[in-house]
């Protein structure tokens, strides 16, 4: 239809289409009706018998043949270009072809199971049905273009009937019936094929691996037109089995009933085209709405008016050998009714709504309903049995459908209003929000637009109590989008991904703090082969398959974890970063201009001494500090000060840290450094006992900790902040908060090397001195080379704050992305 029409025009042209879908339908489906008169004339009972059983069986292999192009074709035909679209046709020709072998196969075993009088005439007029269902006839309604089905499908198939119905007439035996249903099968492909310009070159670009992959996407709506043919199609077989004696009747009511069906199809057939036509899903939901209540008020009046037709139509019709009764005639209008609402429902709503399983599963409903209902209830009750079972299993259909149509569309509402609100979530379970991790993811979910609420960690009471109270606090969580387990929490990961999934939410788990690591590890609390050791691996991995997306601290961490966890797993790693408190000292005009030399100029030195020894640590120190002087390095605030090195270590007394190490390489030193370890009272007496074993070459301070905004002026009264050296692989992979804060700081960071630092060496240079982990000699050559350069000055590093915030930052909006990405994906879902 074309968009620059005038309104009217545009009016017309659908009505004339309209028109032409319900004509074609109804001219198609009496097509093998108009012979019933003349076989039911001249071979009686048993004759309609073996031809409605041959019909009943072809209806069914035929659903099997189409391979559902009949639900997905329509709407993908309406949007697609010319060149697409044949190959698209050619594609599913070329399908349904290879299924026809086998189904054929398995009708004429079917046609010799059944009790009929003439297996052979049942076996070809059921594999004329298979043939039926190869066409193009779907691509024609996706275009909405009724007159190539007339010219290319209906009248072929129409005109060899009407010559067997004269022949039958003109005492012709009964086997001219199935030879015109064969020739008038084939036509059709021949002249679609060629009005869709369907040639060889089109189907030389069907490759084997595009046939398969084409078969196994049909798969799905194929299965639900097999389940639905098996209480469709097959009822007639089923009551030749129950009930033989009914066979005519009900068939007769049947194949009226389904004419009836086949005109209403019209509606729904035409509309295909409408419904899928706008590229927004919105509208085409919205026309799929229209639709389905227009479906139900035609199926209401066509039902209405069958009741009262049918039995003196179907006395007429079938020369009264199958006469439908007035109580028989009632059912078969109500099924009218539901059968035509239930069109709209699957093949008109739930497409729209991308419910193509529902389909499937509404029509396994069917089979279960229909199949036993049928059988049943035909030996009871004869053809009003059959009928009621075949009515039973179409309200069950319909009623799958109605549950599917309206969870979906709630979905997809609160999908679109989840895309027009704030995001929210629930930060479950943490510990100490003013935690630098905590702090800063929930700092950059809210610049990107998330509302953020803390679900603080219980504390007091038995360890029962406390987890009985976060379970019941987890279980109560609402309304959240995402739900974000803080880190040292992965216990309770399970019982959160529950709680997310069942209510739509994104499961996010800060692996940050492993159980393993941290228990067995850091803290030495049990053996590695130990129960307890087993119990933290399991937590940790319980957690890790438990989430949608994974946090961790640094890209070493990410790539193991990606490893292990499932493909739908999202590692992402999240920097630790530094605080807003870590920045650099403000700095007095009077010395930002001087020009001598600082500690921080000679920290490349220090970093060139743990490679080269002692010796050339000093040269290169003296070397770092020429150049500072002719203004090439990028440090530089000068200060009279001089002194000890001022060197400052916080945090625990944990193998990760290395403490030993430091306070070994202090004693080794032999120069005049003054030392301060901030750190709990029970770490404290662990140092002091070690540094009473170095006797009087350590001058230290030892300090408790500090509020967090205090420490930044603990850092700015030292020149040297030292990291960690611990050897195990968690300080290989890991990228501590002191290293983070000191180089914000501007202070020159000394700590173990580490395939995790890679990050930070591009921005912050030689403002990081590396050295070997666990090696208190490099350490303490490192420290020299510092020591030992040409004039100590209050060294400080200007811009390394901004750099890496700006670094963290950009991680940080990735991972928002992601998370909305992920939301979108579950309200969709």
């Amino acid at each position: 239809m074309a968009p620059f029409l005038p309104t009217d025009s545009r009016r017309v042209m659908a009505i004339r289409r309209l028109v032409g879908f319900a004509v074609l339908p109804v001219v198609g489906g009496l097509a093998p009706l108009v012979a019933v008169p003349a076989i039911a004339a001249r071979f009686g009972a048993e004759g309609w018998r073996d031809v409605a059983l041959g019909q009943s069986i072809g209806a069914a292999a035929a659903v099997v043949v189409e391979l559902g192009w009949g639900i997905s074709g329509p709407q993908r035909s309406a949007r697609q270009s010319l060149g697409n679209l044949r190959r698209s046709v050619g594609l599913a020709l070329v399908t349904q072809v290879l299924v026809l072998l086998p189904v054929t196969a398995g009708v004429w075993v079917v046609a010799h199971l059944v009790p009929v009088g003439a297996p052979a005439l049942v076996g070809w007029i059921g594999t004329a049905g298979a043939l039926g269902s190869v066409n193009v006839v779907w691509c024609w309604i996706g275009l909405g273009r009724p007159g190539p089905i007339l010219w290319a499908d209906t009248l072929p198939r129409t005109l060899p009937v009407v010559v067997a119905a004269v022949a039958l007439a003109a005492g012709a035996p009964l086997w001219v019936f199935p030879l015109a249903l064969v020739v008038g099968g084939l036509v059709p492909v021949v002249l679609g094929t060629t009005l869709l310009g369907i040639g060889p070159a089109t189907l030389r670009q069907l490759t084997p691996r595009l046939v398969v992959r084409a078969v196994r996407i049909q798969l799905q709506p194929l299965l639900g037109r097999v389940l639905s043919a098996t209480y469709i199609s097959v009822p007639i077989t089923l009551a030749g089995v129950s009930a033989p004696g009914a066979v005519a009747v009900f068939a007769a009511a049947d194949r009226l009933q389904r004419w009836a069906l086949t005109a209403l199809k019209a509606l729904p057939t035409a509309l295909q085209g409408w419904v899928g036509g706008p590229a927004d899903p919105d509208r085409r939901i919205r026309r799929a709405w229209v639709a389905l209540w227009g479906n139900v008020g035609v199926g209401v009046l066509v039902g209405a008016g069958f009741v009262v037709v049918v039995p003196a139509v179907s006395r007429a019709f079938f020369a009264g050998v199958a006469t439908v009764a007035p109580d028989l005639a009632v059912l078969s209008g109500l099924l009218v009714v539901v059968v035509t609402t239930s069109r709209a429902t699957g093949g008109l709503v739930l497409v729209a709504l991308r419910g193509v399983p529902a389909i499937t599963l509404s029509a396994a409903a069917g089979c279960l309903v229909g199949v036993p209902g049928v059988l049943v209830l035909a030996r009871v009750d004869g053809a009003r049995g059959a009928m009621l079972g075949v009515l039973s299993a179409e309200a069950a259909v319909l009623a799958v459908q109605v549950v599917a149509v309206v969870v979906l569309d709630r979905r997809r509402r609160r999908r679109v209003r989840r895309a027009t609100t704030v995001l929210r979530v629930a930060h479950v379970r943490v510990d100490d929000p003013a935690y630098p991790r905590n702090a800063r993811v929930r700092h950059h979910l809210r610049a990107a637009g998330f509302a953020v609420d803390v679900v603080r960690r219980h504390r007091g009471g038995s360890v029962i109590g406390r987890m009985t109270r976060d379970a019941r606090t987890v279980l109560g969580l609402r309304g959240y989008d995402v739900h974000l387990l803080a880190e040292m929490s992965l216990v309770v990961a399970p019982l959160v991904a529950l709680v997310a999934r069942l209510r739509g939410g994104v499961v996010v788990v800060d692996r940050f703090v492993g159980q393993y690591e941290t228990d067995i590890d850091d803290h030495g609390l049990a053996a590695p082969r130990s129960l307890r050791a087993l119990r933290c691996r399991v937590v940790d991995r319980l957690a890790e398959r438990s989430a949608d997306v994974l946090l961790i601290d640094t890209e070493v961490r990410a790539a193991a974890l990606r490893e292990r966890v499932p493909a739908r797993t999202a590692v992402v790693s999240l920097p630790v970063g530094a605080p807003a408190w870590a920045v650099p000292p403000a700095v007095p005009p009077a010395e930002a201009g001087a020009k001598a030399v600082s500690r921080a100029d000679v920290a490349a030195g220090a970093a060139a001494g743990v490679a080269a020894g002692v010796a050339a640590g000093v040269a290169a120190g003296v070397a770092a500090g020429a150049a500072a002087e002719a203004g090439t390095l990028p440090s530089g605030r000068a200060a009279a000060a001089s002194g000890p090195l001022r060197v400052l270590f916080y945090g625990h007394d944990v193998p990760l840290h290395g403490v030993p190490v430091i306070v070994s390489a202090l004693g080794e030193v032999g120069r005049p450094i003054r030392a301060t370890f901030v750190s709990y009272a029970s770490v404290l007496e662990r140092i002091r006992a070690q540094l009473h074993d170095e006797g009087d070459r350590v001058d230290a301070t030892l300090l408790e900790p500090v509020p967090a905004e205090e420490l930044a002026t603990v850092i700015a009264n030292h020149d040297v902040v030292l990291g960690v050296f611990g050897t195990s692989d968690k300080a290989r992979s890991v990228i501590p908060n002191k290293v983070w804060q000191g180089l914000a700081c501007g202070r020159t960071v000394i700590t173990a090397a580490s395939p995790a630092l890679a990050e930070l060496r591009p921005l912050v240079g030689p403002q990081l001195v590396e050295v070997p982990p666990g090696d208190a000699e490099a350490l303490a050559g490192a420290l020299r080379a510092v020591v030992d350069g040409p004039v100590l000055s209050d060294g400080l590093w200007v811009g390394t704050a901004e750099r890496l915030e700006a670094y963290a930052a950009a991680r940080h909006e990735r991972f928002a992305a992601l998370l909305r990405q992920r939301c979108a994906a579950r309200a969709g879902a």
